[in-house]
């Protein structure tokens, strides 16, 4: 049944106590069905009470008084942190890396098996090193110009093991390297800054005709480690990026 629209006066001022008479609902005659349901429905269900003024109350908090925050927590879904949810946004981060390290964990990064597939390049070879379709998956790190600068970060990160596969790298790093101490945190930005800057490595190929270097970008990752910490932590965190 459709929500009924009920004029009780012509003007902007109504109130609701232009429908109470002796502290009892005094509705105007239902012009149809709908509205006379609708009169039954508050009559049932809303008991005038005289000592108190009107007010407006939100029933869907304790407190009853309305909040954006509520209303928002009352139409959105209940959403749950994933379970890297640090690795990626706990501080300290840079933003653009983060983002980009997230679009891959979702495979949205728009890789050149895509675009083939749409007719928008006319291979899909990876760009970096021309051994295999380009795929996220290929990317981060069965690539072996990625998987060297990958090495190359672990190695300055004090991570005594070989690279691994992105999602397996993003399970590691959320169970080893999400605490605060420095070393955690450094490594935290190492794990996005390499994804961002391997990316950046590929568009510069792709738009730019450059050469690719694994120096080059090893040197970026450095840079924003050096920046984003300098003059905070003892140059001996840094010994593995200097």
């Amino acid at each position: 049944m459709p929500a009924p629209v009920v004029m009780i006066k012509r003007n902007t001022d109504a109130k609701i106590s232009d429908v109470i008479r002796n502290g009892c609902w005094s509705f105007p005659d239902a012009m149809d069905d709908v509205t006379l349901h609708a009169w039954e429905f508050i009559q049932r269900n809303f008991v005038i009470i005289d000592l108190d003024k009107d007010k407006i109350i939100f029933k869907l908090v304790k407190n009853d008084m309305f909040s954006i925050k509520a209303a928002w927590n009352f139409l959105s879904p209940e959403v749950h942190h994933v379970s890297w949810y640090a690795l990626l946004w706990k501080p300290p981060v840079v933003p653009r890396h983060s983002f980009i390290t997230w679009l891959a964990i979702h495979n949205g990064l728009k890789t050149r098996d895509k675009l083939f597939r749409w007719g928008s390049v006319p291979n899909p070879n990876c760009v970096l090193c021309n051994g295999a379709v380009e795929t996220v998956k290929h990317l981060f790190f069965d690539c072996p110009f990625s998987c060297d600068v990958w090495k190359r970060v672990l190695l300055a990160c004090r991570i005594n093991r070989g690279p691994l596969r992105l999602c397996r790298e993003v399970s590691w790093f959320t169970r080893n390297r999400c605490g605060r101490n420095i070393r955690h945190r450094l490594s935290r930005i190492a794990f996005c800054s390499s994804v961002y800057c391997i990316w950046q490595e590929r568009n510069r190929i792709i738009f730019k005709d450059i050469t690719p270097s694994q120096e080059d970008v090893f040197s970026k990752i450095s840079l924003v480690l050096l920046c984003k910490f300098q003059g905070r932590v003892a140059a001996s965190n840094f010994g593995g990026w200097l």
